[in-house]
């Protein structure tokens, strides 16, 4: 299974690696972020970490795409929550 960074990284096909940013739309929330696959030292999920559990919890859910900061932390919460159940 690939890290939650590197799903993060998929691209719709109209998209291209090439660009250093554009807004997306998250497949959760709906909202829009802006990606910025070209330096992800800069972009919104590098500023979040995951344990494997988390990871796996994420990849269950079958976004397809990046999602915004605020879906990551509250799928990270809810996977939390889980844990303990």
């Amino acid at each position: 299974m690939l890290p939650v960074n590197i799903l993060l990284l998929y691209l719709p096909s109209e998209q291209t690696p090439m660009q250093s940013s554009f807004t997306k739309q998250c497949p959760r929330c709906h909202k829009g972020f802006i990606c910025n696959p070209s330096n992800i030292a800069a972009c919104q999920c590098s500023g979040i970490s995951f344990t494997e559990a988390e990871k796996k919890f994420i990849a269950k859910q079958n976004y397809h795409d990046c999602l915004c900061i605020h879906c990551l932390k509250e799928l990270k919460q809810i996977a939390e929550e889980q844990k303990g159940d």
